[in-house]
């Protein structure tokens, strides 16, 4: 597994302790509503495989676990523009990986919240 690296640690930190709460954050229903109206958009998974096992996954997101996440961006939508909204199982870690793909351009992105 590859190491993170620290100046994209310091990167995250510094990204997510300046954003205003309920930033970049989507609630189960509007997500739904969004579904319904745009199926194109794109679901991320970051939880562990272990975790997605055990209770599942949205049919057709794409399950890049967090610590998999930059190494495997090869898998992330190319268009920057794409909407795309990413779950775990509490939000820390949809969040970290929302902030990262902000970090690499992505404009239009929020982490779902219970």
């Amino acid at each position: 597994m590859a190491s993170p690296d620290p100046a994209m640690l310091t990167l995250i930190d510094e990204t997510l302790s300046n954003i205003p709460e309920d930033w970049g954050m989507i609630t189960v229903d509007t997500a739904n509503k969004e579904l319904i109206m745009n199926p194109d958009l794109i679901l991320i998974d970051v939880r562990r495989a272990e975790e997605v096992q055990k209770t599942g996954i949205i049919t057709g997101a794409l399950n890049i676990p967090l610590e998999e996440f930059i190494a495997r961006k090869t898998e992330w939508p190319a268009d920057k523009a794409t909407k795309i909204v990413i779950y775990c199982s509490g939000g820390h870690r949809s969040t970290i990986a929302m902030t990262i793909l902000w970090s690499y351009g992505y404009r239009d992105v929020r982490s779902l919240i219970s």
